[in-house]
């Protein structure tokens, strides 16, 4: 609805997607509605999808894609999900914002009582910010997903949350429910999979998702920001039957990233980072790879199925013309590159995520600009003409929605664990230095998979300078 303000004594027009302005000497101003913000969160996602040339069947996350931008080379700023998505909630990077680990909740460190959130932002400035299915980081075993009420920082950042549970059904030990396989690592870590006979609506995924679908289909009272987080690909991957048939066993191969002896010139740290979890070694030596590939690629298309619960409504809703949709997961995850599984390190697998965004005036593109995911905060708060917050370590990138090949000089940066990791990643490099000094330099315009360290090698010395000068911490630090 358009709203009239007083007049001014300049002439000015101002055009922000979605919003538009005109300001006439003499003249009342006439306004436009504000965007509505739906972002969509997946929970684990990497880009083994359709739209980036993966093997995951994805259509309503590609056909989203062909509506707007695509960014190949957007990353995570920490490869787990609570530093993660504390960082881009709150548009700060994991050492500013203090949270390391999963088992902690940004608002207990000292200094972030009074932290403004993206969701608490759109909210502050006269949206509707409505949320369901995890999009904070939202419990560990202290704190069931059920009940992390806290976690979710629901009094601070939302108008409204959803009541659903994050995910069911979850079975707590093997013998409580159906599964078909399991990997055991020596360590006695168990990663399962099932074809679940029960159907999409027995999941939390389907439950918000309906929910978030729900709003969308209703007028609504004023601006929203609706949130959506979908669990799906995160372990244990359950999902039903028929999206695992999705995949025959017999087509199924490594994704082109594996490269046997891919550590063979990790420093020491390196190496560690990437036999952390045991997983690769029990899944070879039981020769279930196959069927973990499987069983990855169906909660994919699992979680992609629920995206186009909520695409769908809000293609048939009276908000379809006045929406910025923005689909992203908090981080990569694994499938055997650098001889490694799941998530928690430096290299592509793990940072570089799905990132789009679909709005009025967006034309479609695909931009291989580098950018991060704590840009995201500053990137909707010019789309949506809010207010900069001076604490933003991101940079927004809203031009590039206008000219996905314009210049932007940014880079991305990526924290993880207690002690002083960090990496830096541009258009040309990815740069790992570890804690104790180890560090890793891939070219990536010829190596996109991380195969080759470039750190010892004399001919790169001048890059390798460059990029240790741009670090964040401070040897001193370490």
């Amino acid at each position: 609805m358009s709203k009239i303000k007083s007049c001014c004594l300049v002439i000015q027009v101002m055009c922000v997607t979605g919003v538009l302005s005109v300001r006439v000497v003499g003249q009342p101003v006439v306004e436009s509605a504000p965007p509505n913000v739906l972002l969509i969160v997946v929970d684990d996602l990497n880009t083994d999808i359709g739209c980036m040339d993966g093997g995951g069947i994805t259509p309503n996350i590609d056909g989203l894609a062909s509506r707007g931008v695509l960014f190949t080379n957007a990353h995570c700023n920490s490869p787990v999900c609570n530093p993660s998505r504390s960082s881009f909630l709150t548009g700060m990077l994991m050492p500013n914002i203090g949270v390391r680990t999963n088992r902690s909740y940004f608002r207990d460190v000292p200094g972030n009582e009074d932290v403004v959130t993206l969701p608490g932002h759109f909210r502050d400035h006269g949206y509707q910010a409505i949320g369901a299915g995890k999009v904070f980081h939202s419990g560990w075993k202290k704190h069931p997903f059920h009940a992390a009420y806290k976690l979710l920082d629901r009094e601070r950042s939302w108008s409204v949350y959803a009541e659903f549970p994050i995910n069911m059904p979850r079975p707590i030990r093997p013998e409580e429910s159906w599964h078909d396989g399991e990997v055991k690592t020596e360590s006695g870590k168990k990663f399962w999979w099932a074809k679940s006979p029960l159907g999409d609506e027995a999941f939390g995924d389907f439950n918000n998702a309906e929910y978030v679908a729900e709003v969308l289909r209703k007028p609504q009272d004023g601006p929203f920001f609706l949130a959506l987080g979908i669990f799906r690909p995160h372990l244990p991957f359950f999902v039903p039957g028929k999206y695992f048939d999705q995949y025959p066993l017999e087509d199924i191969d490594w994704p082109a990233g594996v490269l046997p002896g891919d550590q063979d010139d990790l420093p020491g740290y390196g190496e560690r980072i990437a036999n952390r979890t045991g997983l690769m070694p029990a899944i070879l030596k039981d020769e279930r790879w196959k069927h973990a590939i499987q069983a990855y690629r169906a909660s994919t298309s699992f979680a992609d199925a629920a995206v186009g619960v909520v695409l769908d409504a809000l293609e048939k809703s009276p908000h379809r013309d006045n929406t910025i949709v923005v689909l992203i997961s908090d981080h990569g995850f694994h499938l055997g590159e650098k001889g490694h599984w799941t998530k928690f390190t430096f290299w592509d697998r793990s940072t570089r995520v799905p990132m789009i965004i679909v709005g009025p005036g967006i034309e479609p593109g695909t931009s291989s600009r580098t950018v991060s995911l704590v840009d995201l905060f500053p990137t909707l708060n010019e789309l949506c003409n809010l207010p900069a917050i001076e604490r933003h370590d991101g940079k927004s990138f809203a031009h590039l929605l206008d000219d996905p090949d314009a210049e932007h000089e940014s880079i991305a940066r990526v924290f993880h664990g207690k002690r002083k990791h960090e990496a830096i990643i541009d258009e040309d490099f990815r740069y790992i230095r570890y804690y104790n000094g180890g560090e890793e330099l891939y070219d990536r315009r010829s190596d996109p998979y991380d195969w080759h360290n470039l750190a010892n090698d004399p001919a790169y010395a001048d890059q390798l300078e460059h990029y240790r000068r741009l670090r964040f911490f401070e040897d001193a630090d370490m």
